[in-house]
């Protein structure tokens, strides 16, 4: 495997293309509003996702989750979903928005001064790193200088009243647990089971050092190794693994691929099955007509 791992220590291989500590993203370019409106209803539901930015979770509640945990292999992006958590919760929609997407006021300590009596050690650290070392240099994008973000594919950010909404349902913290892909089934099966696990892009990111391998033997590896053991330890009866997304693409032709991959690869047994699917909605990137995210969804028993 790419990496190993425990609850307290990630090691991770200087090839990787995320380390630990490196540059953190504060923002998605995923339409996470468009698939979860087809993922269905997460009322009530427990979600796992990737930490990243924080939105995938920012979206689950959104949603109506109870419950989002989060991991990343990048222990900095806690303080990013740490950051924007209070931020939602006890400042005001445009102070949110001066704060990541003006220029001018671009992590202007001005704005933040009324709640950071409630910051984290470690986010009190990342920002001071931010205002006297690093600078631009910790983030992946910047949506101030680039406009490199879609304000409709994150529905908190569409408008005041969505923010707001969110900022009603958010907890007072987010659970977040240092480990890469590996490691989560370990790190997660002492808790109650997941109706909704999201892995964003990681899977592209996988198994890069093998060159030229063929999708599906790709699909089936990730399975073997990472879905099955999801599936068998923290994912709840009929639940979901939205593991890959991609974007431009056609989702007709995924979901006739997935088909076969179905009927070719996954094994059927009498403890589960699995489902394997595509969903294509409007594109989160300029220039493309669709996105997708592949879904393998966990039978009824």
């Amino acid at each position: 495997m790419f990496l190993a791992m425990s609850d307290e220590k990630v090691v991770i291989k200087s090839t990787y293309p995320f380390q630990d500590q490196g540059a953190v993203y504060l923002f998605s370019n995923e339409n996470i509003s468009g698939y979860l409106n087809q993922i269905g209803n997460l009322d009530g539901g427990r979600v796992l996702t990737v930490g990243a930015s924080g939105d995938h979770a920012f979206e689950a509640y959104a949603r109506g989750a109870a419950r989002v945990d989060t991991f990343d292999i990048n222990s900095a992006q806690r303080c990013v979903i740490e950051l924007k958590n209070h931020m939602i919760r006890n400042l005001s929609y445009s102070d949110f928005m001066d704060f990541f997407f003006e220029k001018a006021t671009f992590f202007s300590p001005d704005i933040i001064k009324p709640i950071q009596k409630n910051f984290s050690d470690g986010l009190k650290d990342f920002l001071m790193q931010y205002y006297c070392e690093r600078g631009y240099s910790m983030f992946k994008y910047l949506g101030a200088q680039t406009g490199q973000y879609e304000m409709k594919n994150l529905s908190y950010l569409a408008n005041q009243d969505a923010y707001q909404k969110l900022a009603a349902k958010l907890p007072e913290t987010i659970d977040f647990k240092h480990c890469g892909i590996d490691g989560v089934s370990y790190a997660f099966q002492q808790r109650a089971r997941y109706d909704l696990i999201m892995l964003s892009n990681i899977f592209e990111y996988l198994y890069t050092d093998k060159g030229f391998m063929q999708q599906e033997l790709k699909i089936q590896q990730f399975y073997d190794e990472i879905m099955a053991g999801m599936a068998d330890k923290i994912l709840a009866n009929n639940g979901q693994i939205c593991f890959s997304y991609i974007w431009g693409v056609n989702p007709n032709a995924w979901a006739n691929f997935l088909r076969y991959f179905e009927g070719r690869f996954v094994p059927a047994t009498d403890k589960y099955r699995h489902v394997f699917r595509s969903l294509g909605f409007d594109s989160s990137h300029y220039g493309c007509d669709h996105d997708a995210v592949l879904v393998m969804k966990q039978r009824q028993r």
